[in-house]
């Protein structure tokens, strides 16, 4: 009940706000700052195969071309090193499967991995001129590469050695990017009368992956026997972002 509340007074807010809203003149803009991104999906299996982190702190350029009163074009590019690939979701997997035996993962990749996001998109812009909010929507890719990930099992008191593979079914490991969408919000607030202004963005995005099922090789080392089998995983992946950033008006 209170969450429609507060909902409720946001949206009769946000409406007053139009009404009484001077926008900015016709021009463009220009942001750069930094952002932090939180994967909202639960830790899964298929987190040890592709290179997007669960979370991490970014460098953000941003532009705005406002030709008209109210609507703009705007783009943004993301890129950063992050924390190294979350494997903890399918040591927990293997070892569940695995229980009377020892599994062993080693470091599968030791450098962190990186991500890049390109979005272009549309922005609705209503305020005054000293606060302006900006809702919008953008479509673009996140580049981000895939991994196999391999483990030894051994059983106890025994000599079997098993060893698995997995990798998503029918990878192309030289596939990087990946359709996104993004839901934003931008607050920008004016810190002088000159054109310089600061920019609070957040953000929902959407990154849609190629590959919805996991495949696990695995071959006993002494008998040369391999079996095979596959789990089901999510295309998608969903993030919040949070953006901090100095904004320059260029032109009228």
């Amino acid at each position: 009940m209170k969450t429609k509340i507060i909902l409720l007074l946001w949206i009769t807010s946000y409406l007053q706000l139009s009404a009484q809203s001077e926008p900015w003149p016709v021009g463009n803009f220009c942001t750069l700052g930094a952002s932090t991104q939180v994967y909202l999906n639960k830790n899964t299996p298929a987190d040890a195969l592709i290179g997007l982190p669960r979370s991490g702190i970014f460098y953000e350029f941003s532009a705005d071309f406002f030709q008209h009163k109210r609507w703009g074009l705007f783009g943004v590019f993301r890129w950063g090193r992050a924390a190294d690939r979350d494997e903890t979701a399918m040591q927990h997997f293997l070892e569940n499967k695995y229980a009377d035996y020892f599994v062993t993962a080693p470091r599968q990749n030791a450098d962190p991995a990186k991500m890049r996001q390109f979005l272009g998109g549309i922005r609705y812009k209503i305020g005054n001129k000293r606060l302006q909010f900006q809702p919008g929507l953008a479509v673009g890719v996140t580049t981000a590469k895939f991994y196999p990930f391999e483990a030894a099992i051994k059983a106890p008191n025994s000599n079997t050695l098993l060893r698995t593979t997995a990798t998503f079914n029918g990878v192309d490991y030289n596939r990087k990017r990946h359709f996104t969408m993004q839901l934003s919000e931008d607050m920008f607030y004016r810190l002088s009368k000159k054109d310089v202004w600061l920019q609070l963005t957040g953000a929902l995005l959407m990154v849609n992956l190629p590959y919805n099922t996991i495949q696990f090789n695995t071959q006993d080392q002494l008998t040369q026997e391999s079996s095979s089998e596959t789990i089901k995983s999510s295309k998608y992946r969903f993030s919040g972002s949070l953006s901090l950033g100095l904004v320059l008006q260029i032109g009228d």
